[in-house]
């Protein structure tokens, strides 16, 4: 989708389990929600991992989407909703990995990027053959 605009940050925090434990990210809402209202002052909702509703329907009306280590970046920049993440995330070459340039997001090309992602997406046969192997090694 083409990049849109809107009102509100969405945050989708880090599962409060395995992702947390391993990242050392207890407080990353904290930290987040803290820079945020420093930068901001707009309407800032917090969607938890097993949330009612699809990610489609919470993205409706954002501003931007931020997160830590969470496929909802790659959702939010292919339905046009600007991404705040760290380095390392999926989504960082198409978003901006400063939070406290919230109010100024990137609308970057992502087609290079979407391409690069479905260029390391592989099925069982093509493991099995060693083409995902050799497409990796190239």
């Amino acid at each position: 989708k083409p990049w849109t605009t809107g009102r509100d940050i969405l945050i989708c925090p880090p599962y409060a389990g395995w992702v947390t434990e391993l990242f050392d990210e207890y407080e990353w809402l904290d930290r987040t929600l803290k820079v945020l209202n420093e930068y901001t002052d707009r309407p800032i909702r917090v969607r938890p991992k097993y949330s009612k509703g699809t990610i489609w329907e919470g993205l409706d009306g954002c501003h931007a989407l931020v997160t830590f280590m969470s496929n909802t970046a790659v959702d939010a920049a292919v339905y046009g909703v600007p991404v705040f993440v760290p380095e390392g995330n999926q989504a960082a070459p198409v978003g901006c990995t400063d939070l406290t340039q919230i109010e100024h997001p990137v609308y970057p090309d992502r087609e290079a990027w979407a391409n690069s992602l479905a260029y390391g997406q592989f099925n069982l046969e093509e493991f099995e053959s060693g083409l995902a192997w050799e497409m990796m090694n190239e």
